[in-house]
């Protein structure tokens, strides 16, 4: 076997892998929805699943493609990562969840103060409408038009 062959078959196997790591979804509890740089993001207590994060941890996701709130399940638009959604937090954002939230807004460079509160299910169904949604690259070499798609979402962590 020559060394695009081998190269063909590396790269083959690798994203396998990665599909199967992406098979099980990670999991958050006390988690809610928040509006970070115009786009939807969870904030919650990782549980498990996260191939990069711990488990205990506070985390913002990257931006949501879809949540289901009948299922309880969250799609990413930059990853692709799955998350199961377990108890959704009531009241306002406790301590680490603050920390968490200001911690991405600087990691992605983001203006401004940090939400408030969390997003209604209105809000999230209006927000995640295809229509409401940045247009993604025809290109497949060029970056998304949408800047936040291309940041590593391992970056905001804390502890709860």
């Amino acid at each position: 076997m020559g060394a695009p062959e081998a190269a063909a078959r590396g790269g083959a196997a690798m994203t396998r892998r990665l599909a199967e790591k992406r098979r099980d979804p990670a999991a958050l509890t006390r988690w809610d929805a928040v509006e970070i740089g115009g786009r939807v993001h969870l904030v919650g207590v990782l549980v498990g699943g996260h191939d990069r994060l711990p488990a205990g941890a506070w985390i913002v996701t990257s931006p949501v493609r879809t949540l289901d709130l009948v299922t309880r399940t969250a799609l990413t638009a930059s990853t692709g990562r799955r998350y199961v959604l377990g108890t959704r937090l009531e009241g306002p954002f406790p301590e680490g969840a603050q920390d968490v939230i200001l911690r991405a807004l600087r990691t992605w460079r983001i203006d401004g103060l940090p939400p408030g509160a969390a997003l209604t299910d209105a809000e999230i169904a209006r927000k995640l409408e295809p229509s409401h949604l940045p247009e993604r690259s025809r290109d497949p070499i060029e970056p998304a038009a949408d800047a936040a798609t291309n940041v590593d979402p391992s970056c905001g962590k804390g502890r709860p």
